[in-house]
């Protein structure tokens, strides 16, 4: 994403004809509006002209995957343990009672699962998780698209980790595609305030949102990367 180097600050594109008066004015503005774009923009506080930190790769990579967590209070069988390497969990969590009584005597298929790469936990909780309100729900939604960490929205909720956890997990697609609209969002904005949001950035910005509302985040993605570059072009060109 080295075509996102130098959109924060107009400035050192269009050359040294602004006076220094605009030139503070807009780097201030521009620091102001990046800040909120925590976890996919990271601006360099020193030189103010490096957006590169874009990590919209990375998070198009996690909306495809979803980390399979398989929890159990009873004892597995070779059966059980094949079944669960076949349907491609991450992680397996139990008592650890149970982990023991499998190394004692299923030792092989524990052996099998680390091969597998396959996460084994224990835990004295493996219970059904507390169920929370609508409201909740909402809000822990919330705090995580603003960019707050599971651990960090337990603690501003109250909650323990594992009950916002299980009580949003199956959202968090979702969560991630509001993210990376609120992104698109802000970085539109941010366009819009440098006066560099013209008639044909804004027709690839409603095709961008086009795709992002079909989840096809691939096309979402390659839009997006052509915003960037036709922006940096049409600076080249000042």
């Amino acid at each position: 994403m080295n075509e996102l180097n130098e959109l924060k600050n107009p400035d050192k594109i269009d050359g040294k004809n602004n006076n220094t008066k605009n030139n503070n004015n807009n780097n201030n503005k521009d620091s102001n509006t990046e800040n909120s774009i925590t976890e996919i923009i990271k601006a360099d506080n020193e030189t103010q002209d490096n957006l590169s930190d874009l990590c919209v790769l990375e998070d198009i990579k996690t909306l495809k995957s979803k980390y399979k967590v398989y929890k159990t209070s009873k004892y597995l069988t070779k059966k059980d343990i094949n079944n669960i390497i076949e349907k491609d969990y991450d992680e397996i969590i139990m008592p650890q009672s149970i982990y023991k009584l499998l190394n004692e005597k299923n030792k092989s298929s524990m052996e099998k699962l680390r091969l597998c790469g396959i996460i084994v936990k224990t835990t004295d909780n493996v219970g059904r998780p507390k169920k929370i309100t609508k409201y909740d729900k909402d809000k822990i939604k919330e705090l995580l698209v603003d960019g707050k960490s599971v651990r960090k929205t337990a603690e501003i909720m109250d909650m323990k980790k594992t009950t916002v956890w299980e009580n949003i997990k199956d959202c968090m697609n979702e969560i991630k595609i509001e993210k990376f609209r609120k992104m698109i969002y802000e970085y539109k904005e941010l366009l819009i305030m440098q006066e560099r949001y013209g008639s044909y950035v804004e027709s690839l910005f409603l095709e961008l949102d086009i795709y992002i509302n079909n989840e096809d985040m691939e096309n979402a993605l390659e839009i997006l990367n052509k915003i960037i570059i036709y922006v940096k072009s049409e600076d080249k060109k000042d």
